[in-house]
């Protein structure tokens, strides 16, 4: 690795720009490696669970520095949670939750695909919420991320779903759920709004 004496270093802020936390962490790589693993925990000092009815957002500047000299940075915005089940009940943030949804069935008349644009879609998102919703079920697709974004402002949980129905394959790619399950949360993961998921439309996989 080229730098000297890398360290990570987060500055965490709520929406409206107050400090929230801060730390660092020493990046350690390993030899012909370019990569490196690395945690960094800092307790959040301004702490408001996201949720639909406050989907309260935070920003992360994270910063690569040798040393004190900062390499390269960017942002991400996150928001906090809890959604769990627990017996035959949903909670949510600790509380019972009634999951009140609707279905998206990919329809865009004016454009054919899902736009990539945050704004037109929060404009639905909001409309939803005001009808009462707060959670949508993609059926047998998963939106492009400037959805995700505005779900995350709106207060909407998004459940997206595998382009399957049973065990058909789609022309695109071999059948592979378990694959593309796993690249779907690894893209989708950083959006609070992301809250279960779905294997595919009807039909029965099997085991496992």
């Amino acid at each position: 690795c080229a730098l000297k004496k890398p360290v990570l270093r987060v500055t965490l802020k709520t929406s409206d720009g107050q400090l929230a936390g801060q730390g660092s962490q020493p990046v350690v790589f390993e030899a012909q490696k370019k990569t490196a693993p690395v945690v960094c925990r800092i307790p959040v000092t301004r702490f408001q669970p996201w949720s639909p009815e406050s989907p309260a957002l935070y920003m992360a500047e994270l910063v690569l520095c040798d040393g004190d000299q900062p390499v390269h940075g960017w942002v991400e915005r996150f928001g906090i949670c809890k959604f769990e089940a627990r017996g035959d009940r949903f909670f949510f943030n600790n509380q019972p939750f009634f999951v009140r949804g609707y279905g998206d069935d990919f329809v865009y008349p004016l454009t054919l695909v899902s736009p990539a644009s945050r704004e037109e879609h929060l404009k639905h998102l909001k409309a939803a919420r005001q009808a009462g919703f707060v959670y949508v079920r993609l059926h047998t697709h998963c939106e492009v991320p400037e959805f995700f974004e505005a779900a995350d402002e709106a207060g909407v949980l998004v459940q997206p779903e595998l382009p399957y129905y049973g065990d058909y394959p789609t022309e695109a790619f071999a059948f592979d759920p378990i694959r593309d399950l796993t690249e779907l949360i690894t893209h989708y993961r950083r959006h609070v709004s992301l809250a279960t998921y779905c294997m595919g439309n009807e039909g029965l996989l099997g085991r496992p």
